[in-house]
């Protein structure tokens, strides 16, 4: 018998429940159980219930159909063939048990498994596109809204001419030169406003090789960018201009630091929408952070109670900066006011320990990348996973947010597929079940508010 068994078997036997004592506990059980799919859940928000369960073996009979994950060595040819007949295709194994399919597919079975695999249905090749194109009586158009993928493959093969006739073209178009079409572009400052107001102009600029010539392209986007305030924002509100730029190496210019003046030159390392971060004039291995009494007041106490979390808490006092730009600072009535370039703002600032954040950044990459793999979804990284493991609530099934699932599948796929990245994701996934035990709710956590001590230990910088 193995050791926990033998424990479990002592504690029973030394906290003997009446049976209706079991009765109520087990009738409990299932009355909050229909609020958790996942019986993880359930562990995690009622132990003593839990414990109840797996001590009188009651956990199949309040979760019934929960998954039951098998070992990594479980998986054998015969084990998969028996696993396989309770599926009618290789779509619904990969649906219902995608692990037991990985597996299948790497043992090279899924053909003798499933031999009955049917072709795809309308599947169009050269010679059945030339045949469509023979017999459509219609325009090219129309040829293209009706069979696309044969359009695409006579067009591709320069024989859309051939066998639909050539393209009519319109009447005579007007020309521009390039200094009417330059001269008439002035009137909007932006691509974008172009685009609004003018999508012909814009189509004519583009075909003359002219749009970059007025508009710099790398100047918008960094306006644009600058627009959010930090890298963070620019992140959560447009992904896809913040990995153009990381891609053309302008994310830095975009948010390049600046150097502040306290009195002393003291350099800043980032800022937030109710913080400023400053180096130390005398020692490396310390920052500055600034802010509002009613922001720093909200996050100090919980800093200082515990070191093993955050940043090493040394000195709170106050100061005041002179802003060289203008900065929205959060007040203390709770709302933002808009402060202008001169003022000399008074703050509260915390001496804490310095945490190095490029470490951070190379590993959410990975983390990043992985996560998109498992979910097999553009740009789904691992903010995505986090923002669901924060935020998930069994109500918001409702809405058609899963979170449980979503957690599971990342979860147990980073484990099984990624053994040498599980130990990285599970320290932010600890650090992350620490944070929110200290603040309860939903903190916002993100690739930036994270960071290592000096001794390697993950830390959150903010949140």
């Amino acid at each position: 018998m193995k050791l926990i068994e033998v424990i479990n078997s002592e504690i029973k036997e030394a906290v003997k429940l009446t049976q209706d004592e079991i009765d109520k506990r087990l009738a409990l059980s299932k009355e909050i159980a229909v609020n958790y799919k996942n019986p993880r859940q359930f562990a995690l928000d009622h132990k003593t219930l839990w414990g109840f369960l797996r001590n009188y073996n009651l956990v199949d009979e309040v979760f019934p159909k929960r998954q039951i994950y098998h070992s990594e060595d479980y998986w054998t040819p015969e084990t998969l063939s028996i696993e396989a007949k309770k599926y009618n295709g290789r779509a619904e194994f990969m649906r219902k048990n995608q692990y037991a399919y990985i597996k299948a597919k790497e043992f090279g079975l899924l053909d003798s498994l499933f031999p009955e695999r049917k072709e795809p249905k309308n599947r169009v090749n050269f010679d059945v596109a030339i045949k469509v194109a023979k017999e459509f009586e219609g325009t090219r158009s129309a040829f293209m809204v009706k069979h696309p993928v044969a359009y695409r493959l006579l067009r591709d093969n320069n024989l859309l001419d051939q066998l639909l006739g050539p393209k009519k073209m319109g009447g005579p178009k007007k020309k521009f030169d390039d200094d009417e079409l330059i001269n008439k572009a002035k009137e909007y400052p932006t691509i974008k406003d172009l685009r609004k107001n003018d999508m012909k102009l814009y189509h004519l600029l583009v075909s003359a090789n002219l749009l970059y010539t007025i508009y710099n392209k790398e100047e918008e986007n960094l306006d644009k960018a600058r627009s959010y305030g930090n890298k963070y924002e620019l992140l959560k509100s447009n992904r896809r201009l913040y990995k153009k730029l990381e891609a053309s190496g302008l994310l830095d210019k975009a948010f390049a630091k600046k150097d502040l003046d306290e009195g002393r030159s003291r350099k800043e390392l980032g800022s937030g929408v109710d913080h400023l971060v400053f180096t130390a004039t005398d020692d490396s291995d310390i920052v500055y952070k600034l802010g509002p009494k009613i922001a720093v007041d909200y996050w100090f106490e919980d800093f200082k109670k515990n070191p093993e979390i955050f940043p090493k808490v040394y000195k709170r006092g106050k100061t005041k900066i002179k802003l060289k730009s203008e900065k929205s600072i959060i007040t203390s009535k709770g709302k933002f006011k808009t402060f202008p370039v001169g003022t000399f703002l008074p703050l509260d600032y915390v001496k804490l320990e310095k945490l190095d954040t490029d470490r951070v950044q190379k590993e959410w990459d990975i983390l990043d990348n992985v996560v998109e793999e498992i979910m097999e979804i553009d740009d789904y990284g691992f903010l995505d996973f986090l923002i669901v493991y924060l935020t998930f609530r069994p109500e918001n099934k409702v809405r058609g947010h899963h979170g449980d699932e979503t957690i599971d599948r990342i979860s147990g796929q980073v484990k099984q597929h990624y053994p040498n990245v599980y130990p990285m994701f599970m320290k932010y996934v600890e650090l992350t079940n620490k944070i929110k035990a200290v603040k309860p709710g939903v903190p916002d956590l993100h690739r930036y508010n994270f960071g290592y001590d000096k001794e390697g230990k993950l830390k959150c910088l903010d949140f």
